[in-house]
């Protein structure tokens, strides 16, 4: 049964990339004059400018997720709906986006808005107290020297500030993976990730939240591949339950994210599935995900990923 595939790509995703775009601009020039600048006066009126002006992105990204992550749960709402009436005739539905949804969606991305301009923060501030030279970067100059012997105590200072300037306007962001590696972002890619991670989210959470409300605890990930060819393909297809208490399917929380979308930019989607009218040999090939691929003691998710590639280039999958 074809099933409504939402759009990853909305035009209301490129205004916050703008927005971020812009404002990493801004806040990277800002930055070169902070590290030129000699006089501490100046160098505070700098900080403060920098400080203010990501208190602003902070402000607009908020006011973002408000309005437009809104109108997705809306969209993604309706869309579950028809989906589950398509598949259960004559269910009746609440009216509005379920409350523990809308609060859910909109509480992830505005965390994440708000660690990025704290990561920015933390960042400046460690910046700002170390154009001195003082003993917290002493290891960044002893480095720096190493490469050239001979740099004076000027010629160093320069070296710093253009390293510390050069690093800031490349990659500002640091999150820490699940993998527990170090990645680091512009702001617009930062900004991209986390509002079409939200809008993918909505899509998820509505499905769930419907399918309970229409009483049903089985979920499907969407048959599309992965764009990519990555590891979340071994989950395409198959049903989940939502409670894992449904016998022959493996739990929603035994697979990464507990579900679709299982990644940064991943595609997959998932919709409510109803087992009426299915063979019991189908049921049990849609329920059939091998244990290494599923998350549990002894195979967290660093596991699976590393069990995948390995099972990829075996030719096993």
């Amino acid at each position: 049964m074809p099933f409504e595939i939402p759009n990853p790509d909305d035009p209301r995703i490129q205004e916050l990339v703008d927005l971020y775009r812009r404002a990493g601009i801004e806040l990277a020039d800002g930055f070169d004059d902070l590290v030129d600048e000699d006089d501490l006066n100046k160098k505070f009126a700098e900080y403060n400018a920098l400080l203010l002006l990501l208190l602003l992105l902070s402000n607009r990204s908020e006011a973002w997720a408000n309005k437009n992550l809104v109108a997705y749960l809306e969209l993604a709402d309706a869309r579950a709906i028809r989906n589950l009436q398509a598949i259960s005739p004559g269910t009746v539905f609440s009216p509005g986006v379920p409350p523990q949804v809308r609060e859910r969606v909109l509480r992830d991305a505005i965390g994440h808005f708000q660690k990025a301009r704290g990561i920015l923060e933390l960042h400046l501030g460690r910046v700002f107290r170390a154009l001195g030279l003082e003993q917290e970067f002493a290891q960044l100059a002893t480095g720096i020297r190493a490469g050239d012997p001979t740099l004076g105590r000027d010629e160093l200072d320069r070296k710093i500030r253009r390293k510390l300037a050069k690093d800031f306007r490349k990659t500002p962001v640091q999150v820490i993976g699940k993998d527990g590696r170090t990645y680091t972002f512009p702001l617009d890619y930062y900004a991209n990730l986390i509002a079409t991670n939200a809008k993918l989210q909505a899509e998820s959470l509505t499905e769930i939240a419907r399918a309970l409300e229409a009483g049903l605890d089985l979920v499907q990930i969407s048959n599309n591949p992965s764009t990519i060819g990555d590891w979340c393909d071994i989950y395409r297809g198959r049903v989940f339950s939502i409670s894992g208490t449904t016998p022959g399917f493996p739990a929603l929380n035994q697979i990464p994210n507990q579900g679709a979308p299982f990644h940064p930019h991943c595609h997959h989607t998932m919709h409510a599935f109803n087992p009426a009218g299915f063979s019991a040999d189908q049921l049990r090939e849609l329920g059939n995900v091998e244990e290494r691929f599923l998350i549990g003691p002894g195979n967290d998710f660093n596991t699976m990923v590393r069990g995948f590639w390995a099972a990829k280039k075996a030719g096993e999958v």
